[in-house]
């Protein structure tokens, strides 16, 4: 069975060995403090408040998929999950972290698919606001204007080069 030392892991509290006999990861700590918290505020098992993890990386991707096939709005900070509005979905886009966020904020703010979160304490009210003015379907056309085919393209230049 694998150990780890404490030392190898200073700012993980708790067994380092998980049941199934992997070493624990940030994403296990992550997932069992969000777990908590959705627990602490009574939303375990709410049908608005699913919390996405699966240890397989592929289990994920597949979930991930048929979470993003069931979304009516994309909303997170703008990494990577921004290109993601391409699929017709409007993106509203939390404060970014980093300069390349930055760029993908402005980068789909300019093209109409992101919209910036206001507070999030009263979201409800915004985002009932959005759905009945349009801004959401708008961002939603938007969004569908964007470049789809850019694997495509990078798989072009890599084999052109």
């Amino acid at each position: 069975m694998a150990q780890l030392s404490p030392a190898e892991c200073p700012d993980v509290e708790g067994p380092l060995v998980r049941a199934d006999r992997r070493p624990r990861s940030r994403r296990d700590d992550v997932a069992s403090a969000l777990r908590s918290v959705l627990a602490a505020q009574d939303l375990t098992g709410h049908p608005g408040a699913e919390l996405l993890y699966e240890s397989d990386v592929y289990a994920y991707f597949r979930r991930f998929n048929e979470l993003l096939a069931r979304a009516d709005v994309l909303w997170s900070k703008p990494s990577e999950l921004t290109f993601f509005a391409a699929l017709g979905l409007p993106f509203i886009a939390a404060p970014p972290v980093g300069s390349h966020e930055m760029y993908n904020l402005r980068w789909a703010t300019d093209r109409g698919a992101a919209l910036p979160q206001h507070d999030p304490a009263v979201a409800g009210d915004w985002l009932l606001e959005w759905l009945e003015d349009g801004v959401l379907a708008s961002a939603a056309e938007a969004g569908m204007c964007l470049p789809q085919m850019g694997l495509y393209d990078i798989v072009d230049q890599v084999q052109n080069a």
